[in-house]
């Protein structure tokens, strides 16, 4: 595996070499709740909707070989808390006993090797075809 990833090094390093960086990536954020009732058989059920919070980060690096390919890569980094708010009923399935939030965490990452090539350029505007494999895993826990 290693004398693989050495060819390939040894076969891009010549392009790389005389190439332009990119740099660039994404931070993103958000968070939301909301309350609801309905009524069942009579009974008002108060609740609220799942709140969700959510942070990510997502740094890119590029380089650009002989003005029409760019290759590069991208790694992900995401993190979100779901509260739920659980209602529990009684043994006959129709009055609430008790309510409960339940807490999800969750963690995902991936890393996504990309290779883009410039098809059409007309007055500083282009249009690029990108092929993308994305590898990576969902981590998550309950409470």
């Amino acid at each position: 595996m290693k004398k693989f990833f050495y060819a390939v090094i040894c076969l891009l390093l010549p392009a790389v070499a005389s190439a332009q960086m990119i740099v660039g990536g994404t931070i993103d954020f958000s968070a939301n709740t909301s309350k609801n009732s309905s009524y069942y058989e009579g009974n008002e059920s108060l609740g609220k909707s799942p709140t969700r919070f959510s942070f990510g980060i997502a740094p890119k690096v590029g380089y650009v070989i002989e003005n029409k390919w760019e290759v590069g890569a991208k790694l992900n980094l995401h993190s979100y808390q779901e509260t739920r708010f659980v209602t529990l009923l009684d043994e006959e399935r129709k009055n609430p006993k008790a309510f409960k939030d339940m807490k999800t965490y969750n963690f995902k990452w991936s890393i996504q090797p990309y290779t883009r090539w410039s098809a059409v350029e007309v007055k500083g505007f282009g249009l690029w075809i990108e092929g993308m494999v994305s590898l990576g895993s969902t981590i998550g826990t309950k409470t």
